[in-house]
C-alpha cells in the first residue's frame, strides 16, 4: 500500500520535466493499461487514521485467494474460514467492529488443520505480513487491501445490511465498514465519515432520521481526535 506522499515521491523521482505529474492522472493511465489483465490500482481511506492509501488489486475477487501462490490449499481454506468468522462477529456496544480474537483464530486454524499452536501463530503472522489481516492488540480484523479487493465478493456472499444481510456499507463513502458507528437502523458510517456528517447535521440523527444511540456523538469525536493525535 502506498500513501499519496509515497506516490508523489516516486513520480518526482521519474519525472524528467519541470511540470508536476498528477497522481490521479497517472493512476488513471496505469489502470487503462492494466485493465485487460484484471488488475487495478484502487484507493481506500483507512478506517482508523482517515489516511488515503492506494492498493494494487486483482479485479476478479473469486480468484484473488487462489492466485496467492505463497499459500497452500489448506492455508487458503483457513483464510476463507477466518474471513467468514470475522464477518459474522460483531461487538455489542455502540461501535461496529468486526474482528476475531487471537484465541478464536488459533482454535479455528487447529480445527481446520494439523498445525500446532506455534505453527498457527506463524500462519496468523504470515496473513498479517501479506496484508490480509490487521492486528489490533489481541484482535484480528480485515485489512484495507482485503476490504478493497474482496468487497464485491463479500457483498455477494453476505449481502448488505440494507438488504437484510451483514455487510455494512458506509452511507457517505460507500466503502465497507468494519470499524465505525451504527444507528439503530441499517445505517452505518466510518468514524471520520460520521464526524463529517455530524458537522453538517448536528442533530443526533442518522440519514434516515432515526435518533443515534445516546452518547455516540461525543464518544466517536473523542476516538477520532485520539487517533489523529496518535498518528
Amino acid at each position: 500500500m502506498l500513501t499519496i506522499p509515497d506516490i508523489k515521491e516516486v513520480l518526482q523521482a521519474v519525472n524528467e520535466s519541470d511540470r508536476e505529474i498528477s497522481v490521479n492522472d497517472t493512476i488513471k493511465l496505469i489502470n487503462e493499461k492494466l485493465h485487460f489483465l484484471h488488475l487495478e490500482i484502487k484507493s481506500i481511506t483507512l478506517q482508523d487514521t482517515t489516511e488515503t492509501v492506494y492498493c494494487f488489486v486483482n479485479t476478479l475477487p473469486d480468484k484473488v485467494m487462489e492466485f496467492s501462490t505463497i499459500f497452500s490449499v489448506t492455508e487458503i481454506t483457513i483464510l476463507k474460514k477466518l474471513i467468514e468468522m470475522i464477518m459474522l462477529h460483531r461487538s455489542n456496544d455502540s461501535d461496529e467492529e468486526y474482528y476475531i480474537s487471537r484465541k478464536e483464530a488459533i482454535i479455528l486454524i487447529r480445527e481446520q488443520s494439523s498445525l500446532q499452536v506455534n505453527q498457527a501463530n506463524d500462519l496468523l503472522h504470515k496473513l498479517v505480513e501479506n496484508k490480509w489481516f490487521e492486528r489490533r492488540g489481541d484482535k484480528y480484523t480485515l485489512s484495507p487491501l482485503c476490504l478493497i479487493e474482496l468487497k464485491d465478493m463479500l457483498i455477494e456472499k453476505y449481502q448488505t445490511r440494507k438488504e437484510n444481510g451483514i455487510v455494512n456499507i458506509c452511507q457517505l463513502c460507500e466503502g465497507i465498514v468494519t470499524l465505525g458507528v451504527r444507528c439503530t437502523c441499517y445505517i452505518r458510517l466510518h468514524h471520520d465519515c460520521f464526524r463529517k456528517y455530524n458537522v453538517i447535521n448536528p442533530q443526533e440523527t442518522c440519514p434516515n432520521g432515526h435518533n443515534l444511540p445516546q452518547g455516540m456523538v461525543g464518544k466517536i469525536f473523542y476516538e477520532v481526535q485520539e487517533n489523529e493525535t496518535n498518528s
